[in-house]
C-alpha cells in the first residue's frame, strides 16, 4: 500500500489523478497517514541525531586524548597512594583498601572504554557519512509516502463530500413538497453528517489532534532520554573525578539547560482540563449514537409527518431510502467519532504520563546538581581581568542596535496584538490618574483609624488593599513590558535577556515598594498598626534611598545571568552583586544597630521579652549576611552567593508577610476589645439611668453619676 501510495503521487504538492488504494476504507487510509507521520518524525530524529554526532566528532576527538591521559594519571596516583598505616583501625583499613580497589577497577574500565573508542574512531568516522546518506534517503521516502497518503486522503474526502452533497440535493428535491418542519429536518441531516466528519477527520479534527499529541509524546520521550543520558554522564564523571571546578562548571551548564518545570506543569494542567472536556464530548456523542439505534422508527416518524398521499408512493419510498441512508451514515460517523475520541483521550493520557516522567527526571537532576554545585567555586578571586571582561560586556549592553531591537520588538508586538496592548495602556493610564486619590484615601483612612473610638475593621482591610494596589502599579507596568518582550517574535538574544531581566526587576521593585508604602505617614503601619512614627519614617527613607541603587544593579545582574557568556557573568554580574551587597550591608547596619532610630519599630513588632533577640536576628539578616555574601562572591563563590542572596531576600519577604498578618490579627483583636468595652459602658450607663429613675419614682435620693474612664491597654500584653 505504501508503494501504491507513492506511485499514485504525481508530484509533490499535487493530488493524484487516480486512487491507487481503491477499495481501502477511508478510515484505514487515515490511520496509514498517521503512521506515516510517525515514521517521518522518527526519520527526522534519526537524521538530526546523526548530524549532531557528526558536529560533535571534532570536539570529541580533541577530548579523547585528554580524557585518556587524565584517567591514566589518576590511576597512577591512586596506585602510588600509601597503604593505611598500622595505627588505623583494621575494619577502617579494610574499607579503605576495598574502596581503593573499586576505584582502580572503575578507572581501568574507563581507560579500556576510552582506548576502544579511540581505536574505533576512524572506522566509525568512515561509516558515519554512509549512515547519514541512508537516513536522508529514508527521510525523503517517508516524506514522499506521507505526501502521497495525504493527497489520496484529501481526494477521497473530497469525493465523499461531493457524493454527500449530491445525495443531499436529491433528498431536498424529494422532500420539496413535505411540510416545513420535515423539510428542515431533511435539510439538516447532511449538514450534521458533514459537521461530524469535520470533527473527526478535518484539519482541526480529533484524528489530527491525536497525531499531534503522539508527536509531542515522542518529543517528550526524546527529551527524557536526553536528560537521563546527561544525568548518567554527570554521575559517572563525578564518581571518576570528584567535585572540582571543571565539574562544577559542567553542573552549572546542565542546570541552566534544564527544561522549565513550571511550563511543563502548566501544560499538564491544561491538558488535564482538555481530557475532561473530551470525555464530556465523547459522552455526548455516545448519547446521540444511542438515539439512532431505531433508525427505521425515526424514518417512519418523518414520513408520517410528511403526510404523502397514496399517489406519491414512489416519492415516499425514495425519501425513505435516502433518510435511512443518511441516518445510517450519521450513526456510522458518530461511532467513528466516538472511537476517535477514545484514541485522542488515550493519547492525551499517555502524553501527560510522559511529561510527568520528564518533570520527575528533571527534578531529580536539578536536586542532584543543587546538592553539589553550591560548594564549588564558579570562578577565581576578583582580578584585573574581570574589569577587562566587564568593559566588553558593557559595550554589548549600551550598543544602540540592541536597544533598537528591543524597541522594534515592542512596536511589532503592539501592531500584531493591538487589543491587548491598548487595553493595558488604558488600564495603566487610569491607574496612574487615580494614584493621587488612592494616596489621599489612605491618609483619610489612617486619620480615622488613629481615633480611639474607631471600631471598624474594614478600614484596615481597605487600607491594606489600597497599599498593595499602590505598590503594584509600577511593577505591573514593568512586568507587562517584560511579558510582551518575551512573547515578541522580533529580536535576538538581547530582547530575550531584557524580557527576563525586566520581569525580575518588577518582582524586586514590588518587594521594596510594598514595605515603603506600608511605612508611609498616616499609612497602614503608622495609623492602623500603631508603629512608632519616627522609626517608620526613618525606615521608609532608608528603603527609598536603597531603591535607586538596587534596581539598576538588579537589572544588571538579571541581564548577565540570563545571557550565555560566562565571563560577563563573572565580571559585570559579580561586580554588580558585590556593590549591591555592600550597599545592603550598610543600610542594614543603619536600620538594625542598637543605636538606630528604627530600633523602636523593631521592638514594636517583637514579642514581649524578645526585643534584643529580634534585633540581633534582623542585624544578622540585613548586615551580617550581605557582608559574608560579598566576601564569598569576591573569593570566587559568586554562583553560590547569588543563590543564597535570593533565598535570604525571599525569606525576608516571608517574614514581612508574617508581620503584616500578625499585625492585622492584633488590629482585629483591638477593634473587638473596643467594641466590647463600648458595649459594656453603654449597658452600665443604661442600668444606672434605670436605677436613678426607680429611686426617683420611689421618692428616694437620686443616685449620683460616676464618670468612668476607659483604661488604656497595651495590646501586646493582652
Amino acid at each position: 500500500r505504501d508503494r501504491a501510495a507513492r506511485q499514485g503521487a504525481a508530484a509533490p504538492g499535487t493530488l493524484p489523478t487516480a486512487d491507487p488504494l481503491d477499495g481501502t476504507p477511508t478510515d484505514e487510509i487515515s490511520q496509514m497517514a498517521t503512521a506515516a507521520d510517525q515514521r517521518l518524525a522518527e526519520a527526522q530524529r534519526s537524521v538530526e541525531g546523526l548530524k549532531a554526532e557528526s558536529d560533535g566528532r571534532v570536539e570529541r576527538r580533541r577530548q579523547l586524548p585528554e580524557l585518556l591521559a587524565n584517567a591514566r594519571q589518576r590511576l597512577a596516583e591512586l596506585q602510588a597512594a600509601a597503604a593505611p598505616g598500622p595505627d588505623v583501625n583494621p575494619e577502617e583499613a579494610e574499607a579503605q583498601r576495598a574502596a581503593r580497589r573499586a576505584r582502580i577497577q572503575a578507572l581501568n574500565a574507563e581507560i579500556e572504554a576510552l582506548t576502544a573508542e579511540s581505536a574505533s574512531y576512524e572506522a566509525r568516522g568512515l561509516l558515519l557519512p554512509k549512515r547519514l546518506d541512508r537516513a536522508n534517503r529514508e527521510l525523503r521516502a517517508a516524506q514522499a509516502n506521507k505526501d502521497a497518503l495525504q493527497g489520496i486522503l484529501a481526494a477521497r474526502r473530497q469525493a465523499e463530500a461531493e457524493e454527500a452533497a449530491r445525495e443531499a440535493r436529491r433528498l431536498v428535491l424529494v422532500a420539496a413538497d413535505a411540510p416545513e418542519d420535515v423539510r428542515e429536518r431533511v435539510e439538516q441531516l447532511p449538514k450534521e453528517n458533514e459537521a461530524l466528519v469535520g470533527r473527526s477527520t478535518g484539519p482541526d479534527g480529533i484524528l489530527s489532534k491525536t497525531t499531534q499529541a503522539r508527536a509531542r509524546e515522542a518529543e517528550i520521550e526524546d527529551e527524557t532520554k536526553r536528560l537521563d543520558t546527561e544525568f548518567d554522564v554527570v554521575v559517572r564523571r563525578e564518581n571518576a573525578v570528584g567535585l572540582n571546578n571543571a565539574v562544577g562548571q559542567l553542573l552549572r551548564t546542565y542546570r541552566a539547560s534544564l527544561p522549565p518545570r513550571r511550563a511543563h506543569m502548566v501544560a499538564i494542567q491544561v491538558r488535564t482540563e482538555t481530557i475532561g472536556q473530551a470525555q464530556l464530548d465523547q459522552i455526548d456523542v455516545d448519547e446521540r449514537r444511542r438515539d439512532l439505534q431505531d433508525i427505521s422508527g425515526q424514518v417512519e416518524e418523518i414520513l408520517e409527518a410528511a403526510q404523502f398521499d397514496s399517489e406519491a408512493n414512489a416519492q415516499s419510498e425514495e425519501l425513505r431510502r435516502l433518510l435511512t441512508q443518511l441516518l445510517t451514515t450519521q450513526q456510522e460517523n458518530l461511532t467513528k467519532l466516538y472511537n476517535n475520541y477514545e484514541l485522542y483521550i488515550s493519547a492525551l493520557l499517555d502524553l501527560n504520563a510522559a511529561e510527568r516522567k520528564l518533570v520527575e527526571e528533571r527534578d531529580a537532576f536539578a536536586n542532584y546538581i543543587d546538592e553539589r554545585v553550591l560548594w564549588i567555586r564558579s570562578g577565581s578571586i576578583i582580578t584585573a581581568s574581570d574589569f577587562r571582561a566587564a568593559v566588553d560586556a558593557l559595550i554589548w549592553l549600551v550598543d544602540p542596535d540592541t536597544w533598537d531591537d528591543a524597541g522594534r520588538a515592542l512596536l511589532t508586538d503592539f501592531q500584531r496584538n493591538p487589543i491587548v496592548n491598548v487595553l493595558a495602556v488604558l488600564v495603566f493610564s487610569i491607574a496612574i490618574l487615580l494614584r493621587p486619590r488612592v494616596r489621599a484615601r489612605l491618609t483619610q483612612l489612617g486619620e480615622r483609624a488613629e481615633k480611639r473610638t474607631c471600631t471598624t475593621y474594614l478600614l484596615t482591610v481597605e487600607a491594606l488593599v489600597l497599599t498593595v494596589l499602590l505598590s503594584a502599579l509600577v511593577p505591573a507596568i514593568l512586568g507587562f513590558v517584560g511579558w510582551r518582550l518575551g512573547v515578541s517574535l522580533v529580536g535576538g538574544e538581547f530582547v530575550r535577556v531584557l524580557a527576563t531581566g525586566t520581569i525580575i526587576v518588577a518582582a524586586f521593585y514590588f518587594s521594596l515598594e510594598f514595605p515603603r508604602q506600608l511605612l508611609r505617614a498616616s499609612g497602614l503601619g503608622e495609623s492602623h498598626f500603631e508603629w512608632p512614627a519616627n522609626a517608620s519614617r526613618f525606615a521608609r527613607n532608608t528603603v527609598g534611598r536603597l531603591m535607586p541603587v538596587a534596581l539598576p544593579i538588579i537589572l544588571l545582574i538579571a541581564l548577565f545571568e540570563s545571557q550565555e557568556q560566562r565571563e560577563w557573568r563573572e565580571s559585570v554580574g559579580r561586580l554588580a552583586f558585590f556593590i549591591m551587597m555592600v550597599v545592603w550591608a550598610y543600610l542594614g547596619h543603619r536600620c538594625s544597630n542598637k543605636n538606630s532610630p528604627a530600633l523602636p519599630l523593631i521592638q514594636s513588632i517583637a514579642p514581649p521579652g524578645a526585643e534584643t533577640s529580634v534585633r540581633r536576628f534582623f542585624y544578622a539578616l540585613s548586615a551580617g549576611a550581605p557582608t559574608a555574601l560579598a566576601a564569598a562572591a569576591a573569593a570566587g563563590y559568586y554562583y553560590t552567593a547569588l543563590r543564597i542572596a535570593w533565598r535570604i531576600h525571599a525569606s525576608t519577604m516571608l517574614v514581612l508577610l508574617v508581620v503584616v498578618g500578625s499585625s492585622m490579627a492584633m488590629r482585629a483583636l483591638l477593634i473587638a476589645r473596643r467594641r466590647l468595652a463600648i458595649e459594656q459602658a453603654r449597658r452600665k450607663r443604661a442600668e444606672l439611668k434605670a436605677a436613678q429613675k426607680k429611686a426617683k419614682d420611689e421618692g428616694g435620693e437620686p443616685l449620683s453619676v460616676v464618670e468612668v474612664h476607659e483604661p488604656e491597654y497595651d495590646l501586646s500584653q493582652i
